[in-house]
């Protein structure tokens, strides 16, 4: 076998690297030009729409707007390349005399293409041809400090505005088509929205609270509850039984209806199933009690988070000054005392974890 002398070998290897750095060189400049492609392709599918919030707070009346818009990508498969939509930054921010800071979700379905068809005004505006409904209420997080928050409130149900003297009432919402950006920033008003996620992330905890009267309605559930006498967490099989009625509402990173476009292939209409409005009617805010914790029922609708400590896998929990013992996240426990179903859930916030804010 003939050997290949040592500086031969250096400079064959040296060539040999360089031919692999001009074919990854070359790939990746294929694969920017396609890119590039793509972007310039993409700039027709663009859709644009402007949404306007009144709302009260601090004691005065606010009338906010932003333009939003749908960012069109391709989403390559195998069998088909589709054409989907995403919103850069889904919340139209506000910055309140305070230092406070608000957050108005975004419409979730509204780059649906069901949804976003328009046609044109007898003045020649655009209109959506699904009619943006009336009474629509966001999801909304309160900041204590917009730019460095140590607690966010967040309000996830009518119900939240029917409490008392909630600090926040929502006037009006309207959302309308319009045909070009330019598109706000939205992390100049609220900087916590450009924070680093691990750094500036939240997290609470808070309970789905279903009284007798509306569970004693389903003939299904009354027999799974009829054979307790003490608190008690329900088996897998009664869970879903109780979950085909009442389900658990989640908040979180994972499953984050405000912050994903859906795609096109997803119900169109502007809000959220009867389910989910059903879950968050019953929603209530879990706030320390000593080392305890209580459901605050004065509280419903809203979800408080503090700085990322980590929700415990049990809570000891407390309702209607009771004790209900140790609880454990994500699952329905049935309380003979009260009458009540009642689950716990956590909830975590991150500081726009899919934002694209000045280009990042």
């Amino acid at each position: 076998m003939r050997c290949v002398p040592m500086r031969h070998a250096r400079t064959l290897s040296r060539f040999l690297l360089v031919v692999a750095l001009m074919l990854i060189g070359g790939a990746d400049a294929f694969i920017a030009a396609a890119r590039a492609s793509d972007e310039e392709e993409l700039k027709k599918y663009w859709r644009y729409f402007e949404m306007t919030v009144a709302f009260s707070a601090e004691g005065k009346e606010f009338q906010e707007r932003a333009v939003f818009g749908c960012h069109p990508y391709y989403s390559r498969r195998v069998e088909k390349t589709y054409l989907q939509f995403n919103i850069d930054v889904p919340w139209l921010a506000v910055r309140l005399p305070s230092g406070a800071g608000l957050l108005f979700g975004v419409p979730a379905r509204l780059c649906l293409k069901e949804l976003a068809r328009v046609g044109l005004e007898s003045n020649g505006e655009l209109r959506y041809r699904t009619p943006f409904p009336s009474g629509y209420l966001p999801p909304v997080l309160w900041l204590d400090n917009a730019d460095n928050p140590t607690l966010i409130e967040a309000y996830v149900a009518e119900t939240y505005y029917e409490g008392r003297s909630p600090r926040l009432r929502v006037r009006d919402v309207a959302v309308r088509p319009v045909a070009a950006g330019p598109i706000a920033d939205q992390s100049k008003l609220v900087g916590w929205l450009a924070s680093k996620e691990k750094e500036a992330s939240f997290a609470g905890i808070y309970a789905t609270v279903v009284p007798r009267s509306e569970w004693d309605q389903h003939p299904a559930i009354r027999a799974v509850l009829s054979k307790f006498d003490h608190v008690t967490k329900l088996s897998t099989d009664d869970h879903r039984t109780i979950s085909e009625v009442f389900r658990v509402f989640f908040l979180g990173r994972s499953v984050d209806p405000y912050s994903n476009v859906p795609t096109d292939t997803q119900v169109p209409d502007y809000g959220h199933s009867d389910e989910d409005r059903v879950s968050r009617r019953h929603s209530y805010a879990v706030v320390p009690r000593g080392s305890d914790f209580e459901i605050h029922q004065g509280q419903p609708g809203v979800i408080i988070h503090r700085r990322s400590a980590k929700p415990p896998k049990f809570v000891n929990l407390w309702l209607d000054g009771s004790p209900l013992g140790a609880i454990g996240i994500l699952g329905w426990h049935y309380d003979p005392k009260s009458g009540a179903l009642v689950a716990v859930a956590r909830s975590t916030l991150d500081p726009c974890p899919i934002c694209v804010i000045n280009g990042r």
